[in-house]
């Protein structure tokens, strides 16, 4: 699948804490200083931020506030927290002509299960080692050929 790179949306899923949240908003904010739109699918807390830099942002559920107090928790819970709030928002971003690209931090997002269901490509964004950083670079150069 060639997507077009002259104008996409990224879709930013986690339900992580700060430490996962603050390097989408820094590639979003870049993202969004070259023309693309950017959404931000996180718990509430990062409402605020995200609007300041002009993402669109969807409230999805923080893990622990899924299992807290649950004393028959489903596994699809533990592993996909806030999986319905995912589904509604990335439904509602289905509407947009643009070409739709999700990146979240790791497999066990819910925005995988979406965006394998609705064909659209995710690419997963970590501060991990080197190799990693390397694996990363080599996409970013890759998307940067197909334009």
């Amino acid at each position: 699948m060639t997507i077009p790179m002259n104008r996409a949306r990224f879709v930013f899923e986690s339900v992580g804490t700060r430490g996962n949240i603050e390097p989408f908003l820094l590639v979003a904010a870049q993202l969004r200083a070259v023309g693309h739109e950017c959404t931000l699918i996180a718990p509430r807390a990062f409402r605020a931020e995200a609007e300041a830099i002009g993402l669109s942002f969807y409230a999805s559920t923080e893990r622990r506030e899924v299992t807290s107090g649950v004393e028959n928790i489903q596994i699809s819970d533990f592993f996909y927290p806030g999986y319905d709030a995912v589904v509604a928002a990335m439904r509602d971003l289905e509407k947009s002509e643009l070409p739709i690209i999700v990146i979240n931090i790791d497999r066990s997002c819910s925005s995988n299960l979406v965006a394998e269901k609705m064909g659209w490509p995710t690419l997963r964004l970590t501060l991990w080692d080197e190799k990693q950083q390397r694996m990363i670079a080599a996409q970013a150069a890759e998307m940067d050929r197909q334009t």
